[in-house]
């Protein structure tokens, strides 16, 4: 059950339902399935009590500061319908997954890429919609697929790193061709911190895992020397078209207002959830959209100096958690949150399914029966005994 509601979640979102159904306010229906397969982890698998205590001290933080804010426009509703913007992480991160699960969760992130690729070719014949999007303040092309470019680039970061687990140390060899098309699709995208973040986290993964013989590590390091070449000839033309032709795309203004908010609200934060809500409308049509582009200057607004402080803290602590579960501490995993962190300096990482699949795929145990090393002692996964669900 929790890898078939991981795969309709992710579907859901990738193949952008939401809009293509005309629902009102995605974001709630594609939050809504991720909250519903956290509320089956949470029933059907076993969950760390530190991730669970960090998560219910984050939620009270939320509470205590929308009770002492003196924001005029602080509504319990909104706050009630953002909290899945870190439950999720948390309860996602945070659980024991059976083997099952892990082997879905990682080969669905590895293919959500081409479906959205090969989703949005369908509609392009279909209902004319583009397949490449075009960058609202510079004009620069960008794939979309069957989202949008920024989302994409979420999704294809994400799956390069779980084909290259599943290629890598679950010996799933034909996935690592499924990693050079996802590299593709993410260079074609244009995310330029998705594109940093997979590689950064990509390079931990093969340095530092211990699942991975040091031979394979050696040919990798080879090929990836020889295929720099093709790989700086494709990429670099395109990156530094996208750099010369980018601008702030109004996020100079955008940062200016939240400021302004910020210093009127500085120990208390206007409440969690609401700065989408309170950007003017002069400001949405500069930048394209409410959305602050910045999870820490919008957090800034939403908890004040001190709140988003220890929102992190918390985060950070439940992902060191996560990354020393097992015997070996996994630094892929804390690559990925490193990574997290990146985008969520230029992204609304925490408000959208694009970018947190990064983190789950990083902290999910290994196969039970890929490794090459004898010496290496696997995570435990989810029993029967532990899970009600085998599936």
């Amino acid at each position: 059950m929790i890898g078939r509601l991981y795969v309709a979640a992710s579907l859901f979102f990738a193949l952008n339902l939401a809009q293509t159904l005309g629902l009102p306010y995605a974001n709630v229906f594609e939050k809504g399935l991720y909250l519903a397969l956290a509320a089956a982890v949470l029933i059907r698998r076993r969950f760390d009590a530190v991730a669970f205590a960090l998560m219910t001290a984050t939620l009270l933080l939320t509470i205590v500061l929308g009770l002492l804010t003196s924001f005029p426009h602080f509504s319990w509703m909104t706050w009630l319908l953002s909290v899945n913007q870190f439950a999720i992480i948390y309860v996602l991160t945070g659980f024991l997954p059976s083997e099952r699960d892990a082997e879905t969760i990682l080969r669905t992130s590895a293919w959500l890429p081409l479906v959205c690729v090969l989703a949005g070719a369908i509609g392009s014949i279909t209902t004319g919609r583009a397949m490449f999007g075009t960058e609202w303040a510079t004009g620069t092309a960008r794939l979309q697929g069957s989202l949008i470019p920024a989302f994409l680039s979420g999704l294809s970061a994400t799956g390069i790193v779980a084909s290259l687990i599943l290629g890598l140390e679950w010996r799933r060899l034909r996935y690592l061709a499924l990693t050079a098309t996802d590299l593709v699709i993410l260079i074609l995208a244009g995310g330029r911190a998705a594109l940093a973040v997979a590689v950064f986290v990509s390079v931990c993964l093969v340095a530092f895992s211990r699942m991975v013989h040091v031979r394979d590590k050696l040919v990798l390091l080879m090929g990836a020397i020889a295929a720099l070449p093709i790989f700086a000839a494709v990429a670099v033309p395109f990156a530094l078209r996208r750099l010369v032709t980018s601008t702030d795309n109004g996020r100079v203004e955008m940062a200016a207002y939240l400021h302004t908010l910020a210093e009127r609200y500085p120990w208390t934060g206007i409440g969690f959830g609401h700065q989408y809500w309170q950007t003017p409308q002069d400001i949405v049509v500069v930048v394209g959209s409410p959305a602050a582009h910045n999870d820490f200057l919008r957090l800034t607004v939403e908890l004040g100096v001190i709140g988003v402080g220890l929102f992190y803290l918390a985060l950070t602590a439940a992902m060191l958690r996560a990354a020393w579960r097992d015997e070996a501490f996994n630094v892929t995993a804390l690559a990925a949150w490193i990574g997290f962190l990146l985008l969520s300096r230029s992204d609304n990482a925490l408000a959208t399914p694009a970018y947190f699949p990064l983190l789950i795929v990083c902290v999910l145990p290994r196969s039970s029966s890929a490794g090459r090393e004898a010496s290496f002692v696997f995570p435990r996964f989810s029993t029967g005994h532990e899970a009600l669900d085998p599936a």
